[in-house]
């Protein structure tokens, strides 16, 4: 079976702004489709690190920890810690990035935990058996989710680079959703 793909632009009126179109886009592709009731979704997220521009504002990741929570989800905020060094190397440091960037429970409306742990070493080997990567490491929240919604978080997030900072402008994005995932492409 094909899958089907779902388009929308990124105009805007005053009575349809982009978390409204965020919202419709992930309906209308069927997120209401998935058994979200009792399930921990991990919402991948980039917090962005503080002085920087280039992450999702905090108003798109509540508004799809809501959509999720009116399915019966237990949603929450997550990433990894970096691997360099940085406001991102540790949890504490993490999560007060992500506070400065305005990510926080109340913003958010969900919890934001830090996947791979205080260290970044807490983690899951998944097999995968892929070409290159075997068994990648995958930091434990997001490994003991029921559900991981990269969804229009995700594709938001490459939106807004592309946007930004590649002076790239975007005209549709098309979604599409598995049973266990959202994937969206955007095209210009």
């Amino acid at each position: 079976e094909t899958s089907k793909v779902y388009f929308t632009n990124l105009r805007t009126t005053p009575s349809s702004n982009l978390l409204d179109k965020m919202e419709r886009l992930v309906k209308r592709a069927g997120i209401a489709n998935i058994d979200f009731q009792n399930q921990f979704v991990a919402i991948k997220i980039h917090f962005g690190e503080p002085g920087n521009l280039a992450f999702i504002r905090p108003n798109y990741a509540a508004r799809m920890a809501t959509l999720l929570r009116n399915l019966g989800a237990k949603p929450f905020l997550t990433d990894c810690n970096t691997l360099y060094s940085g406001r991102r190397a540790n949890a504490v440091d993490h999560l007060e990035s992500a506070m400065e960037n305005g990510f926080n429970p109340i913003s958010a409306k969900c919890d934001v935990i830090i996947a791979d742990g205080l260290k970044g070493t807490e983690y899951r080997e998944i097999e995968i058996d892929g070409e290159y990567c075997k068994a990648p490491k995958i930091g434990s929240a997001i490994a003991d989710a029921d559900i991981e919604s990269c969804t229009a978080i995700e594709f938001l997030q490459i939106i807004f680079h592309i946007r930004t900072v590649l002076d790239y402008e975007i005209d549709y994005i098309q979604i599409t959703v598995s049973r266990s995932c959202v994937v969206a492409v955007i095209e210009s």
